[in-house]
């Protein structure tokens, strides 16, 4: 395993055993990164088969939900509001968690 860090000037440095360092060679072609359109992100995000997928429109349209049963759970006991309870208790639960 390589152990790197990223230097306060931007570059990167592999972290030898022996705690020295050498600088990594930056292969980025910055002329091809700064002329890349966005039409052109769009087809590699959309080629890439580890990318998650963009939630636009069109993904919402055909989702669908997984746990019905915590849902009619939810909407039983809370009626038309239940939406704005499991919010609530989700904030709740965030906040709680952030001043641990």
């Amino acid at each position: 395993m390589t152990r790197a860090r990223v230097e306060p000037d931007g570059s990167v440095v592999e972290i030898k055993t022996d705690g020295s360092t050498r600088k990594l060679h930056d292969a980025t072609d910055d002329d091809r990164l700064r002329n890349t359109t966005d039409e052109e992100i769009n087809v590699q995000i959309a080629e890439d088969p580890d990318v998650a997928p963009i939630l636009d429109e069109a993904f919402w349209e055909n989702a669908r939900l997984v746990i019905p049963d915590v849902i009619d759970r939810y909407k039983k006991r809370y009626g038309k509001n239940y939406q704005m309870r499991m919010f609530e208790i989700l904030k709740e639960h965030i906040e709680g968690r952030s001043t641990q």
